[in-house]
């Protein structure tokens, strides 16, 4: 195969196309116009997706085009995974804000562009291009059997992100899992909402979410020394300082004081947690 077939370069015919871009903070989409160029072929591959390098002439940046190999997408389950993806980089940058700098994360920017000269003007999903090092592993609350140290300590990285837009969405949301790439850079994340009104056809509702509040409190609770009742009734920056003070980010405790247990509130929730003392809309 010829590397140029890799690259979007000059053997390839550029063509119009149509950017989507959806903002999360306003729940819309805006619509532009460009010029892209698409490399002929693949130049990595999973289980799901292919990668196509793909050039924004307008932004002069190359770009991934992400195609998906195992099964078809429908116009509905692309328009969803980029939601869903915009969201978590919403939520990222909200956490990453008042999170400890040793657990900040970030999801890989993504869009829809509109392919106008191709037959049916097929829709494709675009992300931006991390390098040609990546790793793919999932995240989840609870890492694997199998998992390393290095493993361990990102799994609880996600479970501060997860327990940071879970009480911030007033308990309406979690984000399940999410595919990292790179040291700090997540993308593909899988959603559950109360009404189930978020994550696509993956969403798990509130069975997802319960099943996660349950999951968080089984492993977390002997770590951190706090029953459950205590683990759901702290600030997520306080919990965050107490992770980081643990070593749970780094594997590195650090000296001082052991923090003393914030206060049991016995306030109702449909997931056996009591409200949190000052929730913040996402949105």
């Amino acid at each position: 195969m010829s590397d140029n077939d890799l690259y979007p370069g000059d053997s390839c015919v550029s063509e119009q196309a149509e950017k989507l871009k959806f903002h999360a903070d306003q729940n819309s989409w805006e619509t532009s116009f460009t010029e892209i160029k698409v490399a002929k072929k693949m130049f990595a591959h999973g289980q799901v997706y292919g990668c196509i390098r793909f050039l924004d002439l307008s932004e002069k940046t190359v770009k991934v085009l992400k195609k998906a190999i195992k099964y078809g997408e429908t116009l509905d389950d692309i328009h969803a995974g980029v939601k869903m993806q915009c969201l978590g980089e919403l939520c990222a940058n909200l956490f990453s804000s008042v999170a400890p700098a040793s657990c900040r994360t970030s999801f890989i920017s993504c869009c829809v562009y509109v392919l106008k000269q191709r037959p049916n003007q097929p829709s494709v999903r675009v992300e931006e291009f991390v390098g040609d090092k990546y790793e793919k592993r999932v995240l989840e609350v609870n890492p694997p059997s199998s998992a390393t140290p290095q493993d361990i300590l990102d799994s609880n990285k996600f479970a501060a992100f997860q327990f940071f837009t879970y009480m911030q969405s007033d308990r309406n949301m979690v984000f399940i899992s999410a595919t990292k790439v790179t040291d700090r850079m997540l993308t593909r994340p899988v959603v559950a909402s109360l009404d189930q009104n978020l994550g696509g056809k993956d969403d798990l509702g509130s069975d997802g979410i319960g099943q996660w509040v349950a999951e968080f409190s089984f492993r977390f609770s002997p770590l951190l020394g706090l029953s459950k009742d205590q683990i759901f009734a702290t600030d997520p920056v306080q919990l965050f300082s107490l992770m980081d003070d643990m070593g749970l980010f780094t594997g590195r405790a650090k000296p001082g004081p052991d923090l003393p247990p914030p206060p049991v509130h016995t306030a109702s929730h449909p997931h056996d947690t009591p409200a949190p003392s000052a929730a913040k809309p996402l949105v």
